[in-house]
């Protein structure tokens, strides 16, 4: 939720390649933004996805959705997992969206407080892969 880069980005070591994927969006040969997956461990079967387009002009248009499905597929081979989740805003309705198309189904919904003090719902979606 509301992050722009992996949870560990610029500190993945050449033997912790397989915890990242990271792949650039491109539309009409441009840099658009950003997709990847992470995990926490070598050893976890679950990748967290995080995806960033944030031009509204590109929304939309299936940008995420083929992004979202062409990273799962291309990341198997770079890393290990068996199910990816994605966190979100509840109220980004565009997304929620986005994911379940792409087969994503909701897990588990709270609220995260910012600064101990503003409390934002979101949601964890869950694709799991044969």
């Amino acid at each position: 939720m509301s992050r722009i880069l992996p949870h560990k980005s610029g500190q993945y070591l050449n033997s912790q390649k397989a915890l990242l994927a990271w792949y650039v969006i491109q539309v009409d040969h441009k840099d658009v933004r950003t997709v990847w997956l992470e995990k926490a461990a070598i050893d976890d079967e679950i990748a967290t996805l995080g995806i960033l387009i944030g031009k509204n002009n590109l929304l939309g248009q299936g940008i995420g959705e083929q992004a979202i499905n062409n990273t799962i597929e291309k990341s198997r081979d770079e890393i290990s997992f068996s199910s990816v989740h994605a966190n979100m805003r509840m109220l980004n309705i565009r997304a929620i969206h986005c994911y379940k198309k792409c087969g994503f189904v909701k897990i588990f919904q709270g609220v995260k407080l910012v600064e101990g003090v503003i409390a934002i719902p979101f949601v964890t979606l869950e694709l799991k892969l044969i």
